[in-house]
């Protein structure tokens, strides 16, 4: 968890108002993932939270987190952008469906973070409190590594 949260915030360049609030705990879980597609998933979700933080002439305040149980790995976006409208959380995943204006953005990002956790047997969940915020849950497949056997003397 701690490598993609380090490559998501690598790529971007390490953004302004963009936090890792993990505990130690989280960050050295393992899940099963595609690396690189989920980082880039990760990204365009990031992305969207900043953009929409801007528009609305909000602080860009998004916090990156991960969540354990035995079985599942709950890597979350939270963001304080003003949240979505009852229309666009019901679209959100929807194909090419975007609130920006045309030749700002294609409509597929959450369609495609959505896609992915699918194919890695978890899912993505949105949640949103009008006037307050966004949470992306990618809820994955919690792995654990095998331990090298200790050597018998």
């Amino acid at each position: 968890v701690e490598e993609l949260f380090e490559e998501v915030l690598e790529e971007m360049m390490r953004p302004d108002g963009v936090k890792l609030v993990a505990s130690q705990e989280a960050l050295t879980a393992h899940a099963l993932v595609s690396p690189r597609a989920m980082s880039l998933a990760m990204q365009g979700v990031i992305r969207n939270a900043r953009e929409a933080a801007l528009e609305r002439g909000l602080p860009v305040d998004v916090e990156l987190d991960a969540l354990l149980t035995p079985k599942q790995v709950t890597l979350q976006i939270r963001d304080r952008s003003g949240g979505m409208s009852e229309e666009v959380m019901r679209r959100a995943q929807d194909p090419f469906f975007s609130t920006k204006p045309p030749g700002r953005g294609m409509g597929i990002g959450l369609f495609l973070a959505s896609t992915l956790c699918e194919r890695l047997g978890g899912t993505l969940e949105l949640s949103t409190t009008a006037g307050a915020g966004t949470t992306a849950s990618m809820q994955l497949v919690r792995t654990h590594p095998k331990q090298p056997e200790q050597e018998r003397t």
